[in-house]
């Protein structure tokens, strides 16, 4: 028996779930899982695998953390 889906063995995907299924019956489920197809196709750039490489493309933004306020927030907001 074949697992649902195989994370990462390697470097290379293997298996991963790529689609969700509800059907009525199982003979249905198979059925429709027979019917789905599906293509891959190369990635444009590189994967981005650090945060040095986002901020040098430019695709990591520098937020400031968010902050945390103790206090009553039913005054703070008028409720009550």
């Amino acid at each position: 028996m074949t697992p649902d889906f195989v994370l990462f063995k390697s470097h290379h995907l293997l298996e991963d779930a790529s689609s969700l299924l509800f059907a009525e019956s199982l003979q249905s489920a198979k059925h429709a899982a027979r019917l789905v197809s599906i293509t891959y196709e190369e990635a444009p750039d590189a994967p981005v695998l650090s945060i040095r490489q986002a901020v040098s493309k430019g695709y990591y933004h520098d937020v400031p953390p968010s902050t945390r306020e103790q206090g009553d927030c039913d005054s703070k907001y008028g409720i009550g």
